[in-house]
């Protein structure tokens, strides 16, 4: 069970803040991680699966509601996606059997939908499972291998939980082997993992300049609730100025050691550049 404890999220699944996702399936009704990226303030695009079923309810009472999801999720740079497939909030939760009958159909579309949003072979699927309670997940699989078949992973830190899903996806038929799952590793270790092996997205504090001189800080929320405007702070092109600064310098160093006796020393040159700036559980 995901523990509800901020603390250890942070200790333990900041690899998931880091990591660029374009979509989250999410079963968990209580919305843990969600609350998690809440409290990060990173936004996200919070909608239902049902939302993707043109004969859902929702979508029978606002006709142009889809066509309007479709063209915000590919276009809109509130990312990622983060998909709810078995309620949230007041919705409760369903068995394997109801889910199959009323939430089944909607999950179906989504995943069609983001299958077609992906180049071919670009989409890489990946169930993060924390609890023993997979039998709804592991109906959702069956869609994700059917359209993303050797696009995928698995990770869970409990061995009785890997050995379930293996076994239960190799009697659909839709795996061989359990080559594609990382079992046993405490998440701490997963986390540690996963951050050594990728860049992190960029966190820093974004300060701007008021109109008397003085900077103020940009909470990350709000930088975030701005997906369409890129907000550049006063101090976005530190890193960039100090880096060019050095291997200039450097250069220059190489280059011009003779000159700069002839010309009584020359520091090094200062550039400046100002560059632009799917999971499940």
């Amino acid at each position: 069970m995901i523990q509800d404890n901020y603390q250890w999220m942070r200790e333990n699944l900041s690899f998931l803040i880091d990591t660029e996702w374009k979509a989250i399936f999410d079963f968990d009704c209580g919305g843990h991680i969600y609350n998690f990226f809440e409290n990060e303030e990173m936004v996200v695009k919070e909608t239902t699966s049902d939302e993707f079923d043109e004969k859902s309810e929702f979508n029978l009472c606002n006709p142009d509601q889809l066509s309007q999801l479709f063209d915000d999720i590919q276009h809109s740079e509130k990312q990622p996606s983060w998909i709810f497939v078995n309620g949230h909030g007041t919705d409760q939760s369903y068995s394997p059997l109801q889910w199959n009958r009323n939430r089944a159909r909607g999950f179906k579309k989504a995943v069609q939908f983001f299958s077609s949003v992906f180049p071919e072979g670009r989409a890489t699927v990946v169930f993060l499972l924390f609890s023993a309670d997979i039998d709804v997940p592991l109906q959702a699989a069956i869609e994700f291998l059917t359209v993303f078949p050797d696009q995928w992973m698995c990770v869970t830190c409990e061995s009785d939980i890997g050995q379930k899903w293996t076994e239960k996806l190799k009697y659909l038929n839709l795996t061989e082997s359990d080559e594609r799952i990382v079992v046993g590793m405490p998440w701490s270790h997963i986390n540690e993992t996963v951050s050594r092996l990728q860049m992190p997205k960029k966190r820093r504090a974004c300060e701007i300049q008021t109109s008397t001189g003085a900077t103020v800080t940009l909470p990350h929320s709000m930088v975030n609730g701005l997906p369409d405007i890129d907000v550049l702070g006063c101090n976005e092109c530190d890193a960039e100025y100090d880096r060019h600064n050095k291997e200039q310098q450097e250069n220059d160093e190489k280059s011009f050691t003779q000159a700069s006796h002839h010309l009584g020393g020359i520091s090094g040159l200062k550039l400046r550049s100002v560059r632009g700036r799917f999971t499940t559980n």
